[in-house]
């Protein structure tokens, strides 16, 4: 959203917009609110949210207490970010900022079972969300962590690094 605003905007200086561009900002403009509201409650509720996902999973688990800490950690870290790429309206800024390297430190532990549980608990408190409208703003950005977590779990231990020859 942002880099859109900022393309408009610099048009904007040179000529006036186009009935599809003023379109296009207007559109930015009015789901600013409900993104915004969704990033707030996202913000504010963050902590009950994992409070409860790590009392379900601790329960759950209760012989992987040091890699929970680590796991709901990262679920965390998805959320905020998640929380971000909603008030930015971009889609890849989950990806660019966080999955790229979180992938790879999954990559190098066991812990497929953790993170679809987690997943499954978070998805499930995220509908307790205020409204459907902020529910579908983050459950995009929570599926995407979660295919994106899960293949990388997937990944073969011996394919991560290579054998010198």
């Amino acid at each position: 959203m942002y880099l859109e605003i900022q393309n408009l905007v610099y048009q904007a200086e040179t000529q006036y917009l186009h009935s599809q561009e003023t379109a296009k900002l207007k559109d930015c403009t009015l789901s600013l609110k409900s993104r915004l509201e969704a990033y707030e409650i996202l913000r504010d509720r963050a902590i009950i949210i994992f409070q409860e996902v790590a009392d379900q999973i601790s329960t759950d688990f209760p012989q992987e207490k040091q890699i929970l800490e680590r796991v709901l950690k990262d679920w965390l870290l998805i959320i905020r970010y998640s929380a971000m790429a909603i008030l930015l309206k971009d889609a890849t800024f989950l990806r660019h900022r966080l999955l790229e390297w979180l992938t790879d430190l999954v990559q190098v532990q066991q812990r497929q079972t953790i993170d679809r549980a987690i997943s499954e608990v978070l998805q499930k408190q995220l509908e307790k969300m205020p409204n459907s409208e902020q529910l579908a703003l983050i459950s995009p950005f929570i599926n995407q962590a979660r295919n994106t977590l899960l293949l990388a779990n997937k990944v073969d231990k011996q394919n991560i690094y290579p054998t010198m020859i």
